[in-house]
């Protein structure tokens, strides 16, 4: 979207020249949403819908008793709650999203960083160096 902000000779408020793009962050899109930009609040709105759309799916196929949502929901829930639990709503199987509890998780933005130490504290075995 920033591409095509660009093309047209507009400059998003989150992204300063076309070379910052690779720069930009979700923290960087949910602040100039939460300051009122119309592009980023579209594109929270965007991401809404599919996040939406994407968890109808698991909770059709597996019914979870819950979905733990973190990272970038913690700071920009607001922004995505309500048109992702309308696309739940629109996409899910009622008796399935009744019995599913949509949860914010505890870790925050260390979920990544807790993810990596998962990660690195894993033993490799079976490795094969030629």
């Amino acid at each position: 979207m920033a591409v095509q902000l660009f093309a047209r000779g507009d400059t998003p408020s989150f992204c300063a020249t076309i070379e910052d793009i690779p720069k930009i962050t979700a923290n960087h899109v949910a602040d100039a949403a939460n300051s009122g930009d119309k592009m980023a609040l579209e594109i929270f709105t965007t991401t809404a819908q599919y996040l939406g759309r994407g968890m109808a799916l698991i909770i059709d196929i597996l019914n979870p008793d819950a979905i733990i949502i973190g990272s970038i929901f913690n700071k920009a829930g607001h922004l995505i709650k309500t048109k992702m639990m309308d696309e739940l709503t629109r996409e899910c199987l009622p008796a399935a999203l009744n019995t599913c509890k949509i949860l914010l998780s505890a870790l925050g933005d260390q979920i990544g960083d807790i993810a990596a130490l998962a990660v690195a504290n894993q033993q490799p075995t079976n490795i094969n160096v030629p």
